[in-house]
């Protein structure tokens, strides 16, 4: 019987290793297309759940409460299978060990690990609403034209684009919790610097009021109709305008 020789071993140990090289970029970029496939997915079930509250609601997005400290995703509770009372709703940041995973909030490319107060013992939300404020004389604000507020919201037949209009996004932060009133919507002029990059730096996804998910660059959901940004910090004109 033929034994290898120390060279013949070292040549194929060698092929094994470049072989090797040549796969794992493929590899990477394989499991990174996986985890934004999740991500989406996740955003489309929860839109379901945002249906489903419009449906009970008189046809209007879910809202958070400030007062109560009662964000929107706890208010989603009674649609997600976590059936959470007030009283755990207002209890904030969710910590492990009061609900079952709720891992559909988090997408699995966000990665940063999230903390209330000193203990990490929290579930991760990557999912916020576009924010909607009006002022004291209740005149919508042009920075903030979204649809989800604290004790407001948007209809949703009063989108007149849908399919350019978006409802959700991503924030990588770490107070972005499961049942934390803090981050749970944003405005456009601030989300720059949260968004997960998805595919290096050419896009985050974003759920639209059609239902529909897109994987768009920051400064595509800024644009007016005529090509130009905003003012500011101002959503109006843009993806993030949910109108009047």
């Amino acid at each position: 019987m033929k034994k290898f020789t120390l060279i013949e071993l070292l040549v194929v140990v060698a092929i094994i290793g470049i072989l090797a090289s040549l796969l794992l970029p493929s590899l990477g970029k394989a499991r990174a297309k996986a985890k934004m496939a999740v991500c989406k997915s996740n955003m489309r079930q929860i839109n379901t759940w945002i249906f489903m509250y419009s449906d009970d609601h008189d046809g209007y997005y879910i809202d958070y409460d400030w007062g109560n400290q009662i964000s929107w995703d706890d208010k989603l509770s009674d649609y997600d299978g976590r059936n959470m009372s007030d009283g755990r709703k207002r209890n904030g940041a969710v910590p492990v060990w009061y609900a079952y995973n709720p891992v559909i909030y988090a997408c699995p490319s966000d990665e940063l690990q999230r903390k209330w107060g000193a203990s990490t013992a929290v579930f991760t939300r990557t999912y916020v609403l576009s924010e909607r404020r009006i002022n004291g004389s209740g005149n919508l604000l042009g920075w903030a034209p979204g649809i989800s507020g604290s004790g407001l919201s948007q209809k949703m037949t009063n989108i007149n684009s849908p399919s350019n209009t978006l409802i959700m996004a991503e924030v990588s932060h770490s107070l972005n919790l499961v049942g934390h009133i803090g981050l749970n919507t944003v405005p456009p002029g601030s989300y720059g610097t949260y968004a997960i990059p998805h595919d290096g730096l050419f896009g985050a996804n974003y759920l639209m009021a059609d239902g529909s998910v897109k994987k768009l660059t920051y400064t595509a959901t800024r644009l007016q109709s005529d090509g130009t940004m905003p003012s500011g910090i101002s959503g109006l004109g843009s993806m993030w305008d949910a109108g009047e």
